[in-house]
């Protein structure tokens, strides 16, 4: 299963290491797509000093996690331009689920789950993700 997942549902699995979504990102439950400016984002998201601090998360953390992120994803730039999403930013998860030919994108956000699903792509919360995993046949 091919999919995209926002910043916020990284950034959870960076400062929550053990919770469901991270420990499927780990176990290569499902195939992650992702892009230089979802990285961007990524990036400055957890090294934001606030963040940091409260969730304890040292440079040497945030590369290694960054790293393992980038070996275990696979890496595509966006072919398409896309304008649907309310908040201009999140457009950017659109046209990598559309290049990619994601099977689900998955996110918290509000601005992006209203689209569901978008282009046949589901839009999904973590939590209707984790469950749509947990229905499926074991391999």
């Amino acid at each position: 299963m091919r999919i995209v997942a926002d910043t916020n549902v990284l950034v959870s699995a960076a400062i929550k290491p053990h919770n469901h979504f991270a420990v499927h990102l780990r176990q290569d439950t499902f195939h992650l797509l992702v892009s230089d400016a979802l990285l961007g984002e990524l990036v400055d998201v957890l090294n934001r000093p606030r963040l940091r601090r409260k969730y304890n998360l040292t440079p040497q953390y945030i590369h290694v996690y960054l790293h393992l992120l980038r070996l275990r994803s696979e890496h595509i730039e966006p072919a398409v331009t896309i304008t649907a999403c309310r908040d201009e930013q999140d457009n950017k998860l659109l046209e990598l689920a559309v290049t990619g030919q994601s099977d689900a994108l998955v996110t918290n956000d509000s601005d992006l789950l209203v689209l569901h699903p978008f282009q046949n792509i589901p839009i999904l919360s973590v939590t209707d993700f984790l469950s749509f995993l947990a229905a499926q046949p074991l391999l």
